[in-house]
């Protein structure tokens, strides 16, 4: 078959594939580079939307071997963040108190999380397993209940089908065989389809989590909630180096806080503190990350600034850096090498008076690393 022929056959079924099927055909079709660029262009330009290229598809193709396939995907894959939901978040994690209740957050998963999630004995395997999150903090949490659609893992997409007598069954595609497909529901309630009997399967891009349960969870009931759940999964493991003592950091006279590796509390399975520049490298896993407590006294808005360096093919990876405030994300540029550090403005942030808490994690699994990090420095706004 000729390779437009064949680009143009994807493109019309790509949305209807499966997680498997997209799975097993991912590397093969994706690793071509007609087929690959035939995608983005649908893409960018239609009829296909960020929506349709799955996380794992778009990881694939943003780290492809081929340097314009990785700039394709760029450029492409823009996926326009809900600012209403941003909205949401942000004031949840501003409003929340630092403390929540794991015993009424028990009930409160029992009531709104138990139908599609278990823990502790509590509810149906349905989502996501709670006990293997890679990104455990309040922050990761809040957003996953608020914005449920940020990122979600093809696996846990939701299909519709519908019946040659005109009924639909929507759910997680969890079962395919050459004469039929399960599609598994809330409350774990499966349902199993003829393909004989299937007039159309699509998928409908969006998590089975719905969005808007801010309309039944105050800011004090999902302070609760976190506390359950973090209280019945297992934390990340502090790494310890030497020159590492994790403190709370004030602002200095100027009002800024200078924050170094010797500071923060480091996590993950690849990350570490190196002795030569007393940089964090190595950083290469999903799970690796850094946290700095901060004393702030007022609240306010900072521009967060690093001084950093990273080669050029590992450049474009995205740092998500974090707070009860808000997050921002920042696609890592390249310096002059591993030994050529420079200084970044990265964005803007707003910081709430009292604790807090700032997190650096990569948005995905950097390969080969993010970048080597020396020195984070907040600059208040005035």
């Amino acid at each position: 078959m000729p390779a437009a022929r064949q680009s143009e056959l994807i493109i019309s079924v790509w949305p209807k594939m499966s997680p498997s099927l997209r799975g097993a055909a991912r590397e093969y079709l994706l690793g071509q580079t007609a087929v690959a660029t035939a995608l983005l262009g649908a893409v960018k330009n239609g009829p296909l939307t960020p929506a349709d290229i799955d996380p794992e598809s778009e990881q694939f193709l943003r780290t492809h071997r081929d340097a314009d396939i990785r700039q394709q995907a760029e450029s492409a894959l823009v996926r326009p963040e809900s600012a209403n939901r941003v909205a949401i978040v942000t004031e949840y994690l501003r409003t929340m108190p630092e403390q929540g209740d794991a015993a009424v957050g028990r009930e409160l998963f029992s009531k709104r999380c138990s139908q599609c999630h278990k823990l502790n004995e509590i509810g149906h395997a349905v989502g996501p397993d709670l006990m293997a999150l890679t990104d455990k903090s309040v922050a990761a949490i809040v957003t996953a209940v608020l914005d449920p659609n940020r990122a979600v893992e093809a696996k846990f997409l939701q299909f519709g089908a519908q019946t040659s007598t005109g009924q639909v069954h929507t759910g997680i595609l969890t079962n395919e065989t050459a004469t039929s497909v399960t599609l598994l529901a809330a409350e774990a309630k499966a349902a199993t389809v003829l393909r004989n009997d299937i007039e159309e399967l699509w998928s409908i891009n969006k998590s089975l989590m719905p969005e808007g349960l801010e309309k039944e969870l105050t800011p004090v009931d999902l302070a609760n909630l976190v506390a359950f759940i973090r209280s019945h999964v297992p934390l990340p493991t502090r790494k310890s180096f030497p020159g590492n003592q994790p403190q709370r950091v004030a602002a200095n006279a100027d009002g800024v806080f200078v924050l170094t590796p010797a500071t923060s509390e480091i996590y993950g399975s690849t990350i570490v503190l190196e002795e030569k520049y007393g940089n964090l490298g190595w950083w290469s896993s999903a799970d690796d990350f850094v946290t700095w407590t901060l004393d702030v006294p007022t609240s306010g808005r900072y521009r967060i600034d690093i001084d950093y360096a990273c080669e050029a093919h590992a450049a474009g990876h995205r740092l998500v850096a974090s707070t009860r405030g808000g997050s921002l994300t920042y696609k890592v540029d390249a310096t002059d090498g591993w030994d050529d550090y420079r200084t970044k403005s990265i964005g803007e942030i707003d910081l709430p008076s009292g604790v807090q808490v700032l997190t650096l994690k990569p948005a995905s699994r950097p390969l080969p690393a993010l970048m080597d990090l020396k020195e984070v420095r907040l600059v208040p706004l005035r």
